[in-house]
Parts: structure tokens; sequence; C-alpha cells
């Protein structure tokens, strides 16, 4: 449970909420609104570099919390399609096969 509760903090002040602030202040600024002055402007601006650097510094600070799984691409000269699940290895492992690439996702435990 605590590593579902850190995972969904880091997504969410990593990804979440920089894209939604960024994408606010885009609409804001582009001129569909009414925003009169300078002080506004400013403080969307700064709104917005405060969350972007919320941003890295959560993601440096929370290093052990995993977004994505770890992949690996690896060039096969082979052609099909497949869905895998290997759980053999120390790590289970979902594996897709598609023409000439194989790809790996390691899953965390």
């Amino acid at each position: 449970m605590k590593k579902l509760i850190k995972y969904v903090v880091k997504l969410f002040f990593v990804i979440i909420l920089p894209v939604v602030i960024s994408l606010c202040t885009l609409i804001l600024l582009s001129g569909e609104t009414s925003i009169k002055g300078t002080f506004p402007v400013t403080v969307i601006v700064a709104t917005l570099f405060a969350v972007w650097i919320n941003a890295y510094l959560y993601l440096v600070m929370m290093p052990k919390t995993k977004l994505i799984p770890g992949t690996d691409i690896k060039f096969t000269p082979a052609i099909g399609l497949a869905i895998g699940y290997d759980k053999t290895g120390i790590t289970p492992v979902i594996v897709i096969v598609i023409p000439f690439f194989v790809i790996e996702f390691n899953l965390n435990k």
C-alpha cells in the first residue's frame, strides 16, 4: 500500500500537475481570455515555473519510486506477433514480440 501511495504522489506531482498547469497557462496566455495587465501574467508564469521546479524536485527526491518499468528493446531477425509473460527469472517479465523487435518490460515486485 505504501508503494502505491508513493507511486500516485510521484505520478501526480511529476506528470499530471505540470502538464495540466502548462496547458492552462497556454490557454490563458494565447489570447482566448481577457487577462489585462502584467501582474496576472507574472503570477501565471511564476506558478508555472514553481510547478516545474516542484516536479523536478519530486523526480530527484524519489528515485526508487519508478513510474515506468524497466524496458529492454532488442533487434531479433524474426517475424511474428506475440505477447508473453515469463516468471522463471528473478523478476517477472512481460515480453512483446513484433516484427524484428522484442520488447521486454521488467515488472517490479
